[in-house]
């Protein structure tokens, strides 16, 4: 962090009380709300010192203006001393993977150090900071392999599992083979098999909640074939993606989720898949509800009571058909 002076200047405005007296920054402008005027001699310049305000214990704010998210976990990090980073669910704002500041800052200390709580903070006790944090990114917080893997360990439902995991490789923040190392290294995770069974299905080209859910539970709980996914397939308009093809029986279904498919591309969509009818391809269309609610009808083979999916298009059909 800067010194004091050029730190009232301009750049963040939050200061521990040591680190002010280190700028000389008179001890009056951090015990009272006021506004005073200091000297060339003290090394700062002249000028007027802001309204300073308490954010924390020894922390405070030198400006008059409403505190954000970025300067309220600064904040957080400067009261809870040396080796603080952020981690959890700030960690994950910071990356990127939630797109909400969380209502407590959640910050990571060494598991030696004894910080108080305050309002406003959740402190984590920490053994694996000095392979967890982040070599240079500001402000200091865990790597996002390891903000994952924090947020899955407090989630309450497989499906929070799953969405995380699922969001942080989606969004290319990073990759299931760093998950799995940051995975490898943590003696105690909760839904380490199922953290590792999505890795898995990423790996295999799942890229999102729902196409799991359909590898999963028409695919895989009634045997049908494992179609490619998210390959790439050239087209006049550039590079197309299919959720996933069945090849050999020139089906192609997908899978219409909120993130994936919002409504406002829904007539690319649309224009994809007459595209495909006239190229010979079948185009299958599921969403959650038909995926969740109904996979049994979908994955359902027998004459007379197959699905769309298994039926209209003849599953399973030899492959010289």
């Amino acid at each position: 962090m800067e010194t004091s002076g050029r730190y009232l200047s301009g750049s963040f405005h939050h200061r521990g009380y040591p680190q002010a007296l280190g700028g000389k920054c008179p001890r009056t402008a951090l015990l009272r709300p006021c506004r005073r005027v200091v000297s060339r001699t003290n090394g700062v310049g002249c000028g007027a010192w802001p309204t300073v305000r308490p954010a924390f214990p020894s922390t405070y704010v030198t400006h008059n203006g409403p505190v954000d998210d970025l300067a309220r976990l600064w904040a957080a990090l400067l009261y809870c001393g040396p080796g603080a980073v952020a981690a959890h669910l700030s960690a994950a704002w910071l990356a990127g993977l939630v797109d909400e500041a969380p209502a407590l800052a959640h910050i990571a200390v060494p598991a030696e150090r004894r910080v108080r709580a305050q309002p406003g903070i959740r402190i984590h006790r920490s053994t694996l900071l000095v392979s967890s944090r982040h070599p240079a990114a500001q402000p200091p917080r865990v790597r996002v392999e390891a903000a994952v893997l924090e947020v899955a360990h407090t989630s309450e439902s497989p499906k929070q599992v799953v969405d995380v995991v699922l969001r942080a490789t989606q969004r290319r923040l990073t990759t299931p083979a760093r998950l799995g190392q940051a995975l490898q290294g943590r003696t105690r995770q909760r839904w380490r098999s199922l953290i590792g069974d999505v890795l898995a299905d990423v790996e295999a080209g799942v890229a999102s909640p729902l196409e799991r859910r359909y590898a999963r539970d028409v695919e895989g709980a009634h045997g049908l074939p494992r179609g490619l996914r998210n390959a790439p397939e050239a087209d006049c308009d550039g590079t197309r993606y299919r959720d996933v093809r069945y090849g050999a029986w020139r089906l192609v279904v997908e899978l219409d989720g909120r993130e994936a498919h919002p409504t406002e591309e829904a007539f690319r969509d649309r224009r994809r898949d007459n595209r495909a009818v006239s190229e010979g391809d079948a185009v299958l269309r599921y969403g959650w509800r038909e995926v969740v609610g109904d996979f049994h009808r979908l994955g359902r083979r027998g004459q007379g009571q197959g699905s769309e999916l298994t039926a209209a298009v003849g599953f399973p059909r030899s492959r010289a058909g």
